[in-house]
């Protein structure tokens, strides 16, 4: 039975996400509403059917991601701005329980990795987004919290170096195209392009970080 609900939540999540993007570009608007709000309640199942040790503090980011979508259903700076801050909770969130799976970390190596890592967020935050003085500060707020979030995912695929953790890294830089592309998006207010990407990064971000999160908890019974 638990198969099939995780192979179940699996399979409306990916439609879920796919029906919404094609309901946005064509502005159905109920089919949007219904859709995007499927999105993270089906992620969540496949993640509670999936996992044996289920992390309340992960399902409360996945609540705060949610609560983002469901304010993106508004349009306008201060929606956006409330979006990107319940995706700045997900993200401490997540770098907690990133940090909890680390262990002990050594300083200066973990300064050596985040140094580098906020300056080039928050460099590129300024080059592309520079001029945008409503929300700029914001951005750079944010962007510096991406910037930790990434290090501590390299350092936690450093120190353990197995797919699991790739699979992590790799889905927080998918999210990192996706910041990118959606402040191009909103602040630019440019072609459909833009929005094709960034709701295709989106969900894969999500499904990435989900499934890193269960595959490190099956691999510590083996």
């Amino acid at each position: 039975m638990k198969f099939l609900i995780r192979n179940g939540a699996l399979f409306l999540f990916s439609i879920a996400a796919i029906t919404y993007g094609y309901a946005y570009m064509n502005e159905f608007l109920s089919i949007m509403y219904v859709s995007k709000s499927l999105v993270i309640p089906m992620l969540s199942t496949y993640y509670i059917t999936t996992t044996k040790r289920i992390s309340n503090l992960f399902l409360l980011g996945l609540l705060f991601a949610f609560c983002g979508n469901l304010v993106l259903f508004n349009s306008g700076q201060i929606f956006f701005i409330l979006s990107m801050g319940c995706a700045l909770f997900f993200l401490l969130i997540h770098m907690v329980l990133i940090a909890t799976l680390t262990g002990a970390i050594r300083t200066y190596e973990f300064l050596k990795i985040s140094i580098p890592f906020v300056i080039v967020v928050v460099g590129s935050i300024y080059l592309i987004f520079n001029g945008e003085n409503q929300i700029k500060i914001l951005f750079y707020v944010f962007g510096t919290v991406l910037g930790i979030y990434l290090s501590f995912s390299y350092y936690l695929f450093r120190k353990r170096n197995n797919n699991a953790t790739l699979l992590n890294l790799i889905g927080v830089f998918v999210f990192l195209l996706y910041c990118v592309f959606k402040g191009i998006e909103v602040t630019k207010q440019s072609n459909d392009i833009y929005t094709v990407i960034t709701l295709s990064l989106y969900p894969i971000f999500l499904f990435l970080v989900t499934r890193a999160l269960t595959i490190i908890d099956l691999e510590k019974d083996n």
